[in-house]
């Protein structure tokens, strides 16, 4: 399996092609009554290299996890100043019950990490009852992980202090 960024992907790459696919009909299928929905009605209606264009230019990314070009696990996030804010994580189905999802929002945490200016992550906004039990097994690993736990899904990002 193969984990890769969205804004990484270039058209030499072959998993471009079935990240890109799964992205646009994400675009295109937006979740019922979700912010993005909101949004995504004027945007569905865009050629799907100027959709992908301008998801990118709105600061939308995503790291997506790859197994032999099927789509295993994604996580979804959209910059806002010093946070990236996760909206949307998911595992297909024959691949859930296994950790994936944790093991993607741990990658997530550690990606935002070496994000120039990022201070914060959010994971979710704490109204998800799966989002909820998955920011919950943080727990007892915020000094490992070099986090802190705040609510409502915030996650604060500590680094290394140099001396």
């Amino acid at each position: 399996m193969k984990s890769v960024r969205l804004l990484e992907l270039n058209r030499k790459n072959p998993l471009r092609k079935p990240v890109y696919d799964f992205v646009l009909n994400l675009a295109h299928n937006p979740s019922p009554g979700s912010a993005f929905e909101k949004k995504a009605r004027i945007l569905q209606w865009l050629p799907n290299p100027a959709l992908i264009r301008l998801l990118k230019a709105m600061k939308y990314d995503g790291l997506v996890l790859v197994d032999n070009n099927r789509i295993v696990c994604s996580v979804l996030f959209q910059r806002h100043g010093s946070a990236l804010h996760m909206f949307s994580i998911q595992t297909e189905t024959p691949y859930q019950n296994r950790g994936i999802a944790f093991q993607e929002l741990k990658r997530f945490i550690e990606y935002a990490k070496t994000v120039h200016g990022i201070t914060h992550v959010r994971l979710g906004a704490g109204k998800n009852p799966s989002m909820n039990r998955l920011y919950e097994r943080f727990r007892g690993k915020e000094q490992e992980m070099g986090i802190t736990l705040l609510k409502d899904g915030w996650v604060e990002l500590k680094r290394p202090t140099s001396h």
